[in-house]
């Protein structure tokens, strides 16, 4: 399934969009969840448009992972 959806979110081509539905895939599966498809979620990265701001999506997800 999170594969799927980051295959969505790369050819979306739409960097503000990209940057919102990555933000919205890692608020909305549980830790558990991130924790086992981690390479899969890290792998979408790099297929992001270069305006994407990588840090932020970075942060959000050690931030959900922290807690």
């Amino acid at each position: 399934m999170l594969l799927f959806a980051c295959m969505q979110v790369v050819s979306c081509k739409d960097e503000l969009a990209q940057q919102y539905l990555m933000q919205c895939i890692i608020q909305g599966f549980p830790d558990a969840f991130h924790l086992g498809t981690l390479d899969a979620l890290l792998g979408a990265l790099p297929e992001l448009q270069s305006g994407v701001r990588l840090h932020a999506v970075m942060a959000s997800l050690m931030d959900r992972l922290a807690r």
